[in-house]
């Protein structure tokens, strides 16, 4: 009986990985996130008003962040193709909201912070510094709290 729905699980699987292999590939994702370790004497700096800052070639990217970010993000965005978007925001709580967004026809991106549903918040507030990755002379914007 283990024989036979270990046989059964294993070939489930094997089939599973064959159907797939003919699927074309998914498209990427217009938004990428970049994951940078923000020194918290820097997000201090960082976080002064939520909003979003966009960033077209590498020189303003090491103006508007520093070094210690800047070192962090080279590489990962492809400047001809991409431009850097950096998001600062914040969120009382807990529970907090998080960073969502939403694209409009490929080129507008609203970025905003989800706020959940609950009878008692605000005993202490997150700030935010998130950079993401988007397409070249995409629109984007901060939408506040929804």
């Amino acid at each position: 009986m283990i024989r036979t729905t270990l046989f059964a699980t294993v070939a489930l699987a094997v089939l599973s990985c064959a159907a797939g292999a003919g699927v074309p590939a998914t498209k990427p994702e217009p938004v990428r996130k970049i994951a940078v370790n923000v020194d918290p004497l820097a997000a201090a700096k960082l976080s002064g008003q939520p909003g979003v800052t966009v960033v077209s070639d590498e020189e303003r990217m090491k103006e508007s962040f520093g070094e210690a970010i800047a070192k962090q993000i080279v590489g990962k965005v492809d400047f001809a193709k991409e431009d850097l978007v950096y998001v600062s925001w914040g969120s009382s709580g807990p529970p907090f909201g998080d960073l969502r967004f939403e694209a409009k026809d490929g080129k507008i991106l609203t970025f905003f912070v989800k706020e959940p549903k609950a009878a008692i918040r605000g005993q202490a507030y997150r700030l935010g510094n998130d950079f993401f990755a988007v397409p070249k002379n995409a629109k984007v914007k901060f939408g506040g709290t929804r």
